[in-house]
C-alpha cells in the first residue's frame, strides 16, 4: 500500500449541501445587512439635518433673529435672489469656502424650460446630500450636488415673522427648523404633495401639478420625512403630522382665510 494517502474529493452531493448552507446563511443575513445599511443612511441624513439646525440656531444667537431663507444681491431684481444654501455663513459653519457669484445666479428661465437644469448651480459634495435624495444624487454638475433638492428650511421662520421669532427661545424643542425637501424651503400648502411627483424636479407650471415641487417636503424614508427641530434633535414624521405642525405655524389671519376656503 502506498505511503501517500489518497486525497478525497468532495462529492456532488456534498458540494450541493455546502452551497445550500451558504445560501441559507445569506438569506438569513441579508435582511440584517439591509437594515444596517438603511440605518446608516438614516444616520447620515439626520446628522446633516442636525448640523444645519445648529448653524441656523447659532445665527439666531449671534444676530438676535433667524436667518433669512433667501437674499437678493440687488433688491430690485428677483433674478439676484439666492437661497440660504449659498450663504457664506452656512458654508463657514459646514467648514466650506464661500461660493462664487456663479453659484448664486438664479437660472429661473432655464430651469422652467428644462427640468434637468438646476435653478442654482450645485455646490456640495455627496456627503452633504441625503442618501435617499434620488434626483439630487442623479444630477450632479461638475461632480457637485444640489443641496436645495435634499433639505429645506421651514418657510415661516424669517425676519419678517416677528411673532414667530419670539417663540423660538421658549419652543425650540417643538418648532421645526429643517426637513427632507425638494426645495430650499417648505410650506403648508405643498408639504403633503410629494406622493404626486416623488423624487422629481418640477419647478412651476406643470400641466399635472401646477404648484410644481416648490415648497415640497420629501417623504423619501418609506413614507416618512426626517426633520430637525431648532434645538437640534431629529425625528421622522408622516405627511399628516407635518401638515398639522405647519398649520399651527401659520399666522392667525392666514388660518382664518384657509378655513374659509375649506368651507
Amino acid at each position: 500500500m502506498s505511503s501517500v494517502a489518497k486525497k478525497k474529493a468532495f462529492t456532488l452531493v456534498e458540494l450541493l449541501v455546502v452551497i445550500g448552507i451558504i445560501a441559507l446563511l445569506l438569506a438569513i443575513m441579508m435582511p440584517a445587512l439591509n437594515s444596517a445599511r438603511q440605518s446608516g443612511r438614516e444616520m447620515v441624513c439626520r446628522t446633516n439635518l442636525r448640523n444645519h439646525a445648529t448653524i441656523q440656531y447659532q445665527y439666531y444667537w449671534e444676530y438676535g433673529r433667524p436667518m433669512n431663507n433667501t437674499h437678493k444681491t440687488d433688491p430690485s431684481n428677483d433674478l439676484t435672489m439666492h437661497p440660504w444654501t449659498t450663504f457664506d455663513y452656512v458654508r463657514q459653519g459646514m467648514g466650506l469656502k464661500p461660493l462664487g457669484d456663479e453659484y448664486k445666479r438664479y437660472n429661473m428661465m432655464a430651469a422652467l424650460a428644462d427640468p434637468l437644469v438646476h435653478a442654482f448651480k450645485p455646490a456640495y459634495s455627496k456627503k452633504f446630500i441625503c442618501p435617499y435624495a434620488k434626483w439630487a444624487l442623479e444630477h450632479p454638475v461638475d461632480g457637485l450636488y444640489d443641496l436645495n433638492y435634499s433639505y429645506g428650511v421651514c418657510a415661516y421662520w424669517s425676519q419678517t415673522r416677528l411673532d414667530m421669532v419670539n417663540q423660538l427661545l421658549k419652543e425650540t424643542q417643538t418648532r421645526i427648523c429643517l426637513s427632507d425637501s425638494l426645495d430650499f424651503q417648505f410650506n403648508y400648502w405643498t408639504c403633503d404633495k410629494y406622493k404626486f411627483i416623488g423624487e422629481q424636479n418640477v419647478e412651476f407650471f406643470n400641466d399635472h401639478f401646477p404648484e410644481g415641487s416648490v415648497g415640497m417636503v420629501a417623504y423619501r424614508h418609506k413614507g416618512f420625512t426626517n426633520i430637525s427641530y431648532w434645538d437640534g434633535h431629529c425625528e421622522k414624521i408622516k405627511p399628516t403630522q407635518m401638515k398639522q405642525i405647519l398649520w399651527e405655524t401659520l399666522e392667525p389671519e392666514v388660518r382664518e382665510m384657509e378655513k374659509g376656503n375649506l368651507d
